[in-house]
């Protein structure tokens, strides 16, 4: 573990709508806006993004996760093979629970570049998303959690990768640790508590 430092699940929530948001809009125009227009959301906004982004769209556990009252969060650089890779869709996960891959990101690295050797121009296995295509990562930070002493994927298993096949052995991650249990009818992000107020013309994008 290497600079960590606290950040709270606001700004988390925030470092994750701007990678997000700029996967919809990848024109240059947008994206030079993006991180000043998310900083600029009210937290009740930030909340109804995040719940859509993350829960209806992506379908992962990330706005659950960081409105959690019992999560901790730290910004860490971390090294890239102490992730768990979890679930992926069907066509991954075959891989990466096989015994070659056991869930190891050095593993599945090794496996895609042995795979896209033989596989130059198709894709059997539905691979494909992993193919380097030579571009930079332009959001790199991950979403980790902390299972008892075990570091498992959250959110941004493709930057992860990208990152390895690129050459990467460490990566910047938000890493979540239970600290507490929840409160029952407590939240984070203010947000999530099903505020219906009229957005407000600064909370626009």
């Amino acid at each position: 573990m290497k600079n960590s430092k606290r950040i709270t699940p606001l700004a988390a929530a925030k470092v994750y709508l701007v990678a997000e948001v700029s996967k919809i809009f990848p024109e240059e125009g947008i994206q030079n806006q993006l991180a000043s227009g998310i900083d600029r959301l009210s937290p009740e906004r930030v909340g109804r993004l995040l719940k859509a982004l993350s829960s209806t769209y992506r379908g992962n556990r990330v706005f659950s996760y960081l409105n959690d009252p019992g999560f901790d969060w730290q910004e860490e650089e971390i090294s890239c093979d102490n992730i768990i890779l979890t679930s992926m869709g069907p066509s991954i996960d075959r891989v990466i629970r096989s015994k070659s891959v056991r869930r190891s990101p050095a593993r599945f690295c090794r496996y895609l570049l042995d795979y896209f050797k033989q596989h130059p121009n198709d894709d059997p296995e539905k691979l494909g998303q992993f193919r380097p295509d030579g571009r930079a990562i332009q959001y790199p930070t991950v979403f980790v959690f902390r299972d008892h002493g075990d570091l498992k994927m959250l959110d941004g298993s493709n930057r992860l990768i990208a990152s390895m096949l690129q050459g990467g052995k460490v990566i910047k991650a938000i890493v979540g640790k239970k600290v507490v249990k929840a409160v029952v009818g407590k939240t984070v992000i203010k947000a999530i508590v099903a505020k219906t107020n009229s957005p407000r013309a600064e909370d626009t994008l």
